[in-house]
């Protein structure tokens, strides 16, 4: 990549990005996939069936698509300054606005949806089973109205940070959306950031690497220290001009050499669900999203990543939809096709359908994209915030 002219690099990291949308779209729903939150570590000199069920949900939800949404957010800051000859009040003004039908409009309606979904369920339940009405304003309330739109769901209340104290995570109603949200606040930030990465960029890198590893950070819902840091490292190259993907690929190998036992020692300890793993993970996130960037910048010049550019503008609706319906539908399918009866009686059916799941999630997604394609090109324009490529 060395003696590649600054266009051709640009061009050609233009279709990295865009080739690594897919996978770490499929990524995100790999994490939405686990079996089940209630389980320990596996007994690896055992090896029992649920040991190996639990093993595959820890490897492949629990650190390797971890690096999904970071990866989104370092590519989000590299994608907000690209080619922009300068930052003034105006050019902060129109990305905004831009923003609004890229994030604030979907974020909305995806959300919207889900409610909608929600509630479509307890009114079945009022008709079918002869619930009280009233379970539908008790939801609202038990999640706080107007909060269901930013932090209604809490999670990992057991985190804490180097200091001892806790540090829970906090989404909307529609678990996966907060990735939009932290967007749009770091978003409404960059006049703060912007500065700050041009006149003191590899400190500012620094200082923000420190807090992400520790999370010593401010708690409060939309501002996580993930998404200023990896959103942060993505817009210094733009800032700074530099082609990332080139920067990065340069130390692929001393990269790739930290990252192979990081993600061993993650695996090992659960990623981010165990007091050991969560001082580990951190350092694994960072190794593990310049890998797949690098692993991607070797691939797609070859070819072998084509398909993923061809199915890229379907990434949003996958990201947003898999929650909503994808998901539901799989695993009602292979409900059906698969039989269950917990991990300890049929593990092989346990650890096929977990395989499975994903993978008929995203088709169910594909064909829903399809027909709306098809049958209304504008609401899916709406719901996936114009996203053409």
């Amino acid at each position: 990549m060395k003696s590649l002219s600054q266009p051709i690099l640009r061009d050609l990291e233009s279709r990295i990005l865009d080739a690594l949308r897919f996978p770490l779209a499929v990524m995100v729903v790999v994490i939405h996939s686990s079996i089940s939150k209630d389980y320990h570590l596996p007994d690896y000199t055992a090896l029992s069936g649920t040991d190996i069920c639990v093993a595959l949900q820890i490897l492949f939800s629990h650190v390797i698509s971890a690096v999904a949404v970071p990866a989104f957010f370092m590519m989000s800051g590299y994608f907000f300054f690209y080619k922009a000859e300068r930052f003034d009040i105006t050019t902060y003004l129109i990305k905004l606005k831009s923003r609004i039908y890229t994030l604030l409009i979907p974020y909305i309606l995806w959300n919207t949806l889900y409610i909608f979904y929600i509630v479509l369920r307890k009114l079945a339940g009022v008709i079918i089973k002869g619930k009280p009405l009233e379970g539908i304003l008790e939801y609202f309330s038990q999640h706080q109205w107007l909060h269901m739109y930013w932090d209604c769901n809490v999670w990992a209340l057991d985190r804490v940070n180097w200091l001892g104290y806790n540090t829970p995570s906090n989404g909307p109603i529609l678990v996966p959306m907060w990735f939009l949200r932290d967007l749009m606040v770091i978003v409404v930030l960059t006049p703060i950031l912007y500065p700050l990465l041009r006149r003191f960029g590899k400190l500012t890198l620094a200082l923000l690497a420190v807090c992400y590893i520790t999370r010593i950070w401010p708690i409060l819902p939309g501002f996580s220290p993930g998404a200023a840091f990896f959103f942060s490292f993505g817009a210094y190259f733009s800032i700074h001009r530099e082609v990332m993907v080139d920067k990065l690929y340069r130390v692929r190998i001393p990269v790739y050499l930290i990252c192979i036992p990081l993600l061993i020692l993650t695996f090992l300890w659960d990623g981010n669900n165990t007091r050991v793993g969560q001082y580990i993970y951190p350092f694994f996130i960072i190794a593990g999203v310049i890998s797949v960037i690098c692993l991607a910048t070797n691939l797609v010049p070859k070819g072998y990543l084509n398909f993923c550019n061809r199915l890229s503008p379907t990434t949003f609706f996958i990201y947003a939809g898999h929650a909503v319906f994808g998901l539901l539908i799989a695993r009602m399918f292979l409900m059906r096709i698969i039989p269950w009866s917990g991990p300890d009686g049929y593990w092989f059916s346990v650890a096929v359908r977990y395989l499975l799941t994903p993978v008929v999630a995203i088709a169910v997604c594909l064909a829903a994209y399809a027909v709306l394609e098809w049958w209304s090109p504008k609401l899916l324009s709406l719901l996936t915030g114009n996203r053409k490529r």
